[in-house]
């Protein structure tokens, strides 16, 4: 299989996991866990299932002081504060609108790429991620009540993790699998979630089965697969393409509203969503007659 194709399998099918997780979170709610506490739960149960998967491929769990800092400085702008921004603009505005919000990082990253690594957009990736804006857009209830600063939160948001996916993409980290790599995020951005719940009074002890269920099926699905896949599609394609290809994640959440709670669908999210889709397959068809080019 090509490079560029594994690339796009692997971050589409990271989206439509993580598309799928509001799903599992919504249950967990209902259960009295609360958005940090879950976070949390999710990164520290992630950590012993990934140091398991490093040690089934022998592969060393040790890293230089220097990718220690570095990795550091991604897991900041992951699992640390992308969340927290996010789930904190809850508070404020409606999950719908954060979310609407939280996606201008496909944008942020194109703008990010230029401004701090010099990186040159060509038309097509201004056509794709202008596409993709403007259906994510179209997400967003009309008359719902905005709160300047719930939306600056969530606003926030979607710049740290445009943030993380350039520093993914530029990182010299040395090389190492995935899950080496996710372990060492999930275990760094425990402590901090774990302080964050304390200080905020929002930390939650799983109270049952389902809610410790909930809390091992995201470490699995998130921490293992979702994350995971999207570092190793950001690795093939680059961090831009990355970015526009995971805006799959609201358009699998529509789905998954319509499947499991009877959400209605409206024509505006229909319009908006084969804006997503064209976007995808625009910026798929240019890397294919880039890759005819090349071969001539």
């Amino acid at each position: 299989m090509n490079r560029m194709v594994k690339g796009y399998l692997y971050i589409i099918l990271s989206a439509v996991i993580f598309g799928f997780t509001p799903l599992v979170a919504k249950i967990a709610y209902a259960n009295g866990m609360n958005s940090i506490s879950l976070v949390f739960f999710r990164n520290l149960l992630a950590v012993p299932l990934l140091f398991m998967i490093t040690r089934y491929r022998k592969e060393s769990p040790s890293v230089s002081a220097k990718d220690l800092k570095q990795i550091c400085i991604l897991s900041l702008f992951c699992s640390c504060l992308t969340p927290l921004l996010l789930f904190s603009s809850y508070n404020y505005i409606a999950g719908g609108t954060a979310t609407t919000f939280h996606f201008i990082y496909p944008a942020m990253t194109i703008i990010g790429g230029i401004v701090l690594f010099r990186k040159k957009a060509n038309l097509g990736q201004i056509l794709c991620v202008a596409l993709c804006t403007f259906g994510i857009t179209l997400f967003y209830t009309p008359g719902e009540e905005l709160n300047l600063f719930g939306s600056a939160l969530a606003l926030l948001s979607g710049v740290t993790y445009a943030m993380y996916i350039l520093l993914l993409d530029h990182l010299s980290i040395s090389p190492m699998s995935r899950f080496k790599l996710s372990m060492y995020v999930c275990g760094l951005c425990t402590p901090v979630l774990l302080a964050a719940a304390l200080l905020t009074d929002s930390f939650v002890i799983p109270g049952n089965l389902i809610c410790w269920t909930i809390c091992l099926m995201m470490a699995i699905l998130v921490g293992c697969c979702a994350g995971v896949l999207f570092q190793m599609g950001t690795q093939l394609i680059g961090g831009e393409r990355a970015s526009i290809l995971s805006t799959f994640e609201p358009i699998t959440s529509i789905v998954v509203g319509l499947i499991f709670y009877n959400e209605s669908l409206t024509l505006r999210s229909i319009f908006g969503t084969v804006c997503v889709l064209i976007a995808t397959m625009l910026i798929a068809l240019l890397d294919a007659k880039h890759s005819s080019a090349d071969k001539m």
